[in-house]
């Protein structure tokens, strides 16, 4: 008991002897984080590209034969309530952007059997694929940085990050984001 209590006391004064920050300074962390993100956009975006997933067939599928394409990656699962309610909606909008050059991508991070009978039973129309940590480990160098689902990332035609999305889709949030992307 006396070790824990130690410990505790310890661990109190540690914490108290931290120097406070000032209004400014988190301020100029977002600042710094914000422009390393801007600044690491190309390397990003090549991490997606320079990634493959497999379908399942159990055959590997690059990413990179989406250049010059918008793509929506959607990173999910069939556990995920909410990307289960999401998944009518991204297959509408694959629907409507088809022919501008939006390709739609399910990336789930599950088990194959349950992500194949849920993709045959609703009739998804955009490529879904099938990733574990790889695929955890790319939605974190994309800006996923709590690695939760869903996430979606938008990518313009030249490779850009046009846009991302942790959680639940807010109401025409990737509507406006498609919008710019395909003006």
């Amino acid at each position: 008991m006396r070790l824990v209590l130690t410990s505790l006391i310890l661990l109190l004064g540690i914490a108290a002897c931290k120097p406070a920050e000032t209004p400014a300074e988190p301020e100029k962390k977002s600042e710094a984080r914000e422009k390393a993100v801007v600044a690491n956009n190309e390397v990003k975006m090549d991490a997606f590209f320079a990634s493959s997933f497999k379908q399942f067939d159990r055959q590997s599928h690059p990413l990179d034969q989406y250049k010059g394409k918008i793509v929506v990656a959607y990173f999910w699962a069939t556990w995920c309530k909410s990307c289960l309610k999401e998944v009518p909606q991204l297959m509408a909008l694959q629907n409507q952007y088809k022919d501008k050059n939006v390709q739609f991508i399910g990336i789930a991070v599950d088990n194959t059997d349950k992500v194949e009978k849920f993709v045959k039973d609703n009739r998804i129309p955009y490529p879904v694929l099938i990733g574990s940590d790889d695929a955890l480990e790319l939605s974190k160098k994309l800006g996923n940085l709590v690695l939760g689902l869903p996430f979606l990332v938008v990518i313009d035609k030249n490779g850009n990050l046009a846009g991302k999305l942790l959680g639940e889709l807010p109401a025409g949030k990737l509507e406006a984001l498609l919008a710019a992307a395909t003006a």
